[in-house]
């Protein structure tokens, strides 16, 4: 099958990508907010023909562990034609695609590159946002079906991501396509049960290790494996350590490392520390999720919820969660606080006294809402204890599952051991990169078909490409703004009008 297309929003120089598109003008430097201070560049020179024949310059020099930023011309100005800025992603595309020769990082089956849409900052297009969205939508689908790969085009505000994935879902009815063949009907059918529970404010996360494993870090295993090289083990020892439970390996190795816990929890912060974070991540970031529990010790999640500024996230046990607009529990510590790692066997066997509260609170979630757990195994001790409690507390009779488990491998073992109280799906067969692969377009799917907000109807920059039925709204919403504006002093003061701005900025108002 041909490259995905897919749509999310996040911070474009943060994602684990293979290449991504840097916006440039003719001289072929990008604005300052496109550059990490910490890059120490050297920008390539202008060559013959620049801006006319030559669009897209490949920057070498990157830090170990970044994507490639491929300079790209998009600065026409006002007057340039739509297609003029189309001419730049397709050059981008073409001189990528040929670089690269069908490799990626991180075992994925296909390259995957990023861009933004181009033009709409100091490029001269912003007014005609809408419009090159359009556009570069059916450029980048043209490009992932002739050059075979993965494209992700990156909003970076709420109404610029609202406007992209409404005119996506247009662009494929239109266009009659179906835009995720790589979906069989029973993926497409947990896809839609998962939107209609994120649109209903009843979908919670669980994430576990697989899903940072898109962006390099290792599974359990290999985490060990990592370790135990560090703490002086050879080949012959390390192939004994993992014929043991983990929990055990962990115990020898940090033995191995003189019982010293500061050794072994500067050795996992020093392993688990990355720029960047995963596709996946920065998809499950951008959903109406406002609980998420996980195992993990990396904070690649909470830096993609919190790309573009607008999220504020509050990590538990060790910040409050009042004033926050998601949080995040660390069941097994985090690596910034590293002497509250969960890894041996001894600190799962204190687990319970530690941290009664935090397994209630998982509990609670259970119970409450439907939790979609995503890169987790369903190993976890810990995990099995606060489901068997969840287990007893519930009737008997009860049919409808806590939650969904994403799995990368099929497993009828796995389904029948929690049915019915999880719905266990397999995203895919023997082939765990192509699986993983095809977990990241179910999420696509699920957020593309999740409401959001319609953050872009009153956003001025997206007026000349709304439908029928949100310029009816826009009408609507915009006579109430006309109307609050003539509001009295003391009328402004109340709890109820602010109450309505709140409301009227979630459709991009300012008021």
């Amino acid at each position: 099958m041909a490259g995905h297309v897919f749509v999310t929003r996040s911070d474009l120089r943060r994602l684990a990508l293979d290449a991504w598109l840097l916006p440039c003008g003719l001289d072929a430097q990008p604005r300052p907010m496109w550059v990490d201070g910490a890059w120490a560049l050297s920008w390539p020179r202008p060559t013959s023909g620049w801006g006319r024949d030559h669009r897209t310059m490949r920057v070498d020099g990157m830090p170990p562990g970044r994507a490639t930023p491929w300079l790209t011309h998009v600065g026409g100005g006002r007057s340039a034609g739509i297609d003029w800025f189309m001419k730049g992603v397709r050059s981008f595309l073409d001189a990528v695609a040929a670089d690269l020769g069908g490799k990626s990082r991180h075992d994925r089956p296909r390259p995957i590159v990023g861009l933004p849409v181009v033009g709409t900052g100091a490029g001269g297009a912003r007014g005609r946002a809408g419009e090159v969205i359009r556009a570069q939508l059916a450029e980048m689908y043209a490009g992932a079906e002739r050059l075979d790969i993965d494209c992700v085009l990156v909003t970076y505000d709420g109404p610029t991501h609202a406007a992209a994935q409404a005119e996506r879902r247009r662009w494929l009815r239109e266009n009659e396509a179906s835009g995720w063949p790589d979906l069989d009907a029973g993926l497409i059918a947990v896809a839609k049960g998962l939107s209609r529970k994120a649109n209903r404010g009843q979908l919670v996360l669980f994430l576990g290790a697989g899903i940072s494993a898109g962006a390099g870090l290792p599974l359990w295993g290999k985490l060990l494996n990592e370790l135990a090289g560090r703490a002086g083990m050879g080949e012959e020892e390390r192939k004994a350590l993992r014929k043991l439970d983990v929990l055990d390996q962990a115990e020898i190795v940090e033995g191995r490392m003189g019982g010293s816990r500061e050794l072994m929890t500067a050795a996992i912060q020093e392993v688990l520390s990355r720029h960047e974070y995963s596709l996946a991540h920065a998809m499950l970031a951008a959903l109406p999720v406002s609980e998420v529990v996980t195992t993990n010790y990396d904070t690649l999640f909470e830096r993609a919820s919190e790309a573009g500024g607008e999220m504020k996230v509050a990590v538990l046990p060790y910040e409050r969660a009042a004033g926050a607009d998601r949080w995040v529990l660390k069941l097994h510590g985090c690596i910034s606080q590293t002497d509250d790692i969960v890894l041996t066997r001894s600190d799962y066997l204190r687990y319970g006294s530690r941290r009664a509260a935090l397994s209630g609170l998982v509990q609670a979630l259970l119970i409450t809402r439907h939790m979609l757990f995503v890169g987790f195994g369903l190993t976890d001790d810990n995990f099995h204890r606060i489901a068997d409690a969840v287990r007893q507390a519930l009737p008997s009779d009860t049919d409808q599952p806590l939650g969904t488990a994403l799995m990368l491998e099929s497993g009828a073992l796995v389904e029948e051991l929690w049915d019915p109280e999880l719905r266990v799906v397999s995203v895919g067969g023997s082939d765990i990169a192509q699986a993983a692969r095809r977990l990241e377009i179910l999420l696509d799917w699920v957020l593309a078909h999740t409401e959001q907000s319609g953050a872009h109807i009153l956003d001025r920059r997206y007026e000349n490409v709304l439908s029928t039925e949100e310029k009816e709204l826009r009408s609507v919403i915009g006579d109430l703004k006309v109307r609050m504006d003539g509001l009295s002093w003391d009328a402004k003061r109340t709890d109820a009008y602010r109450r309505l701005v709140k409301l009227l900025e979630s459709f991009g108002s300012k008021v």
